[in-house]
């Protein structure tokens, strides 16, 4: 932009940090009003004693003993004859995602449905404590139904259609495909309260609904307006107002394919659509025209667009839409000034590859389980249910705090 000076920070700082640990440092502020508290790993039971914290240098980390699989309700759990624990690594693998709780600097993770997983139960990656744990119990078992019996919404595939609504704390669930042995779609809008875990479905009443029939469906936040952006591929692109309970009908464009994933750059005012080959644009902005611009030849981007529903998440330090394209070493930083990606690789500690299908090295989607947390200034990835979360530093905790915002004037 014209007078402006954008300062970029990127990977070729790595060789001033040194390789000395650094225990995060977690924003307490929203949860007790107490300013921030430094906090590291405490010893696993049956561990060795030590206790693990995030390095200071770049790159890749890998947290011991942080495996979903570990948190998963038992098989036949409080007697209903349902093998939780053996199909629990559905919450991952079938086809669904998480969002970043930036209050509380933890990622969530919901997910299941269709035939792959019945438990509607809620897990988080906590930045504080660097455990995975599960935040709740199960619902008692709905097939086919959007709604379990006590009032909760029901697990489901849940693709990109998981925000965080930063201004209201609350996690905004559309659509899916909910359990049910013989699949199904949904179309429903839910919310749920992170002070109580409690699920209210929405049923916005003004402005029509989005439809899910056709899977696929991504969502996210922009802070700027305060709205969800919503894009299913049955009806087109949709804003969805928490603070109203109401949906606006966008643009009737639907050219996105089952494998897409979303993320909003707030300083471009663009959503961002990557997947199968595609990259689209839509300018969300106040003099925005709602209409999605093909973006797809991006160069450097390959990568990153073929891959299936990848991880998206805004680095507001660098000013640039991270992606990790579900396998690998490498994310990839867009530029939406330029429409180009440069490609970052840190070998060390990369993550394993996942078996989502069953075999190496197949992914259904990382979807919203890559995230970025601005307080820490560290990535969480957490890419299959029995692979440890891992953590991606792109610049030094330093630089971090003391780097202005991005597009500042210098």
């Amino acid at each position: 932009m014209s007078g402006r000076k954008l300062t970029i920070w990127s990977g070729s700082l790595a060789g001033a940090v040194g390789f000395a640990a650094l225990s995060i440092t977690a924003s307490l502020g929203a949860r007790s009003g107490h300013g921030t508290e430094a906090r590291s790993l405490p010893a696993q039971s049956g561990g060795s004693g030590a206790s693990a914290s995030i390095p200071a240098a770049l790159g890749w980390f890998e947290l011991p003993d942080s495996k979903l699989q570990a948190a998963c309700p038992p098989n036949d759990f409080h007697g209903t004859k349902y093998a939780f624990a053996s199909n629990c690594s559905a919450v991952v693998r079938a086809w669904s995602g998480g969002i970043a709780d930036t209050r509380r600097n933890r990622m969530i993770l919901w997910g299941g449905g269709h035939s792959d997983y019945a438990g509607n139960e809620i897990y988080a990656f906590d930045l504080g404590t660097l455990r995975l744990t599960r935040l709740n119990d199960p619902s008692p078992i709905a097939e086919c139904a959007q709604a379990t019996p006590d009032g909760r919404a029901n697990t489901r595939h849940t693709y990109g259609a998981l925000a965080y609504i930063a201004h209201a704390d609350r996690m905004f669930v559309f659509g899916g495909g909910s359990y049910c042995p013989r699949g199904n779609s949904s179309s429903d809008t839910w919310t749920l309260n992170f002070e109580t875990l409690e699920w209210k479905r929405m049923d916005p009443v003004h402005g029509g609904s989005p439809n899910g029939e056709n899977h696929g469906t991504i969502a996210a936040y922009d802070p700027g307006t305060k709205l969800v952006y919503v894009w299913d591929r049955a009806t087109g692109f949709w804003s969805y107002d928490y603070d109203r309970n109401a949906y606006k009908f966008l643009s009737s464009f639907t050219p996105l394919g089952l494998h897409a994933n979303g993320v909003v750059d707030p300083k471009a005012e663009l959503f961002l659509a990557f997947g199968d080959g595609q990259i689209w644009a839509v300018p969300i902005g106040p003099k925005g025209r709602r209409s999605p611009q093909d973006k797809s030849k991006a160069k450097g981007c390959e990568s990153l667009a073929r891959s299936s529903s990848p991880g998206l998440a805004y680095d507001p330090t660098l000013d640039r839409i991270v992606g990790w394209p579900d396998f690998g070493p490498t994310v990839y930083l867009y530029n939406s000034a330029t429409n180009s990606c440069t490609a970052q690789t840190f070998a060390a500690n990369a993550p394993e590859d996942s078996a989502h299908a069953g075999s190496g090295h197949t992914s259904n989607g990382t979807f919203g389980r890559f995230q970025y947390f601005p307080s820490a200034g560290v990535f969480v990835l957490v890419n299959d249910s029995n692979i440890n979360t891992h953590t991606l530093r792109l610049t030094p905790p330093a630089a971090v705090s003391a780097a202005p915002p991005a597009g500042s004037v210098q």
